[in-house]
């Protein structure tokens, strides 16, 4: 199954990476989850070099509960959180989420604005994720404290 086969209605986060892994194992690969159409989700990875074992799992309700499930599973959810609302020092950086040594040119693109009443929820959903004291959650803690707003409560 390729990218191109599989059809959203809207999309809402997308990671894209080269991966050097020395010999055969190189290439693009990425992690995309978006909106088949409402109240069906869907996540998918696909590996250019790699036409087996691609991942594919579709789930009934929230977008953003199930994009916070897929995020927070990522390999690459510190880059997504740097990417989005920054204020981490080094990404990747290995202490937070394992050994990426082998990822480059990590890129996210996501379907809301992190400041928008979708991706405070959001935000909100993965800092929960996060142990007291753990760099994402902190980052992510502080950048709600940033854009609050008390008169909406937003």
């Amino acid at each position: 199954m390729d990218d191109e086969e599989i059809q959203l209605n809207r999309g809402f986060l997308e990671v894209l990476y080269d991966f050097e892994g020395g010999g055969i194992s190189g290439g693009r690969g990425s992690q995309s989850m978006g909106e088949v159409r409402p109240g069906l989700n869907a996540y998918w990875d696909d590996f250019s070099e790699e036409n087996w074992d691609r991942n594919l799992m579709l789930s009934r309700g929230d977008l953003v509960s199930f994009a916070v499930e897929q995020a927070g599973g990522s390999r690459f959810v510190a880059n997504i959180v740097h990417a989005l609302i920054g204020g981490l020092d080094e990404i990747p950086e290995t202490d937070l989420e394992g050994d990426l040594e082998n990822y480059e040119d990590v890129t996210v693109f996501a379907g809301f604005e992190p400041d928008d009443e979708e991706g405070l929820t959001f935000f909100r959903a993965l800092s929960c994720r996060y142990a007291e004291g753990s760099p994402l959650r902190k980052r992510i803690d502080d950048y709600l404290a940033e854009v609050a707003r008390p008169d909406t409560g937003v």
